[in-house]
């Protein structure tokens, strides 16, 4: 018995190779292109787009990690300052909860 093939009900996660968009489907893709340019508001702020705000907040979390005493709480993470960095996403989360300068703004 031949097998038919069903028309997919799923979205496309990826542009098809030639670039054509459907008249009325778009692509995960691009939705997540169209998310990435939306201002973002977070703390009373507002960003041009969560990359501005991930960067923001990663170098307050930075400067944060130079000071020595920041170090001393306990259930402060062990590892180098470009560790905990990557490991965070600031304001909402950072590598140690405990430890997040930015808990007081909540």
């Amino acid at each position: 018995m031949a097998r038919t093939n069903k028309p997919s009900t799923s979205r496309a996660l990826f542009r098809d190779q030639s670039g054509q968009q459907s008249f009325l489907d778009t692509a995960y893709e691009d939705e997540i292109r169209q998310t990435q340019q939306q201002k973002v508001s977070c703390l009373g702020m507002t960003f041009d787009n969560d990359e501005e705000r991930r960067k923001h907040f990663l170098s307050l979390l930075r400067d944060k990690l130079k000071d020595p005493e920041f170090r001393k709480i306990e259930g402060f993470p062990i590892g180098s300052d470009e560790d905990i960095l990557a490991l965070s996403d600031p304001p909402y989360y950072t590598a140690s909860a405990t430890a997040s300068p930015m808990l007081a703004a909540f």
